[in-house]
């Protein structure tokens, strides 16, 4: 989102260092989470491919993780972002670079709907996240904004972890990483900032509630 502006708007040069320096990042603060090779990633142009060698709760968490670092990250560096969250069987072949299975698929369609920078849940993994422990605090089931309109869906709550991987609530940075990026759209891409700074705030406001308890330990 907003990939296509800051290709037309920034020199080829200088867009480069900008992506390198969002892929180092990125892959920096992930490297705890993909030490035990349950997690593989591969990017091409603005699109990343995350994915997990399996379906527990041991895996939801380290690609739930790994989502919102690179959102995070993303955002910092003024790359806004959006995606899916989808589960079923994938071949990720590295070596050949054929990355492919109905789960891309899945999440490539839903994430083509989405109408605001965040990772919003599939049905195909809904069940999954809905049985984790942690589901309450990394994601919401609430009132998202698609192309089609707003409907209730799980989504991953890419602003309650800080840049340690604790759990955290960064709303009011997130936000501070929506106003200089908002400095550089206008139209349509200025639409995607607003309903992301509403759904923050829904996501801001029930995780303050007092019956939510904050785990600040890596599960």
């Amino acid at each position: 989102m907003g990939f296509k502006e800051k290709v037309a708007r920034t020199h080829p040069g200088i867009l480069r260092k900008e992506l390198i320096e969002f892929c180092k990042k990125w892959k920096a603060r992930i490297k705890p989470l993909t030490n035990n090779e349950h997690i593989k990633y591969a990017q091409f142009s603005d699109s990343i491919i995350v994915a997990a060698d399996g379906a527990s709760q041991k895996q939801l968490n380290l690609i739930t993780r790994t989502a919102i670092i690179i959102m995070q990250e993303a955002l910092k560096i003024g790359f806004p972002m959006k995606g899916a969250l989808s589960c079923g069987m994938f071949s990720f072949d590295e070596a050949s670079e054929l990355y492919f299975g109905q789960p891309l698929v899945d999440a490539f369609l839903l994430e083509e709907k989405v109408f605001y920078y965040g990772i919003v849940v599939h049905d195909t993994a809904e069940g999954i996240v809905k049985r984790w422990p942690l589901c309450n605090k990394f994601y919401s089931k609430i009132e998202i904004s698609l192309k089609d309109g707003e409907v209730n869906h799980y989504q991953i709550n890419w602003n309650m972890m800080d840049n340690k991987n604790d759990t955290k609530d960064i709303t009011n940075t997130a936000f501070d990483w929506l106003d200089k990026i908002e400095e550089h759209v206008s139209g349509r891409p200025r639409v995607y900032v607003e309903h992301t700074r509403s759904i923050l705030r829904t996501i801001h406001d029930m995780q303050n509630k007092p019956d939510v308890q904050i785990n600040n330990k890596l599960q």
